[in-house]
């Protein structure tokens, strides 16, 4: 039930930082709107590598030839389990 609940935060996070920047990023060469995703985990588990995987893959999915979604490594962040902000 936690992870799902995390699952589901994660998603909510990833569709809130996604939505504003759609119309901000500029265009890419396909004259699609280019939109960065970031990725906050809580920590890292077993089950984060899969599931960053399933929601990339989501996104691409539905954004298919309307938005030119991108990815960066620097852009996923981990919480290490901490509190503390």
């Amino acid at each position: 039930m936690r992870e799902r609940r995390r699952g589901f935060l994660l998603l909510l996070w990833v569709l809130w930082a996604w939505a504003p920047s759609a119309g901000a990023e500029g265009t890419s060469s396909a004259e699609h709107p280019v939109v960065r995703v970031g990725v906050v985990f809580d920590g890292e588990a077993t089950v984060t590598g899969e599931l960053f995987q399933q929601i990339k893959t989501e996104i691409l999915t539905l954004t298919d030839g309307e938005f030119d979604v991108r990815f960066s490594d620097r852009n996923v962040l981990s919480g290490d389990w901490s509190e503390t902000s």
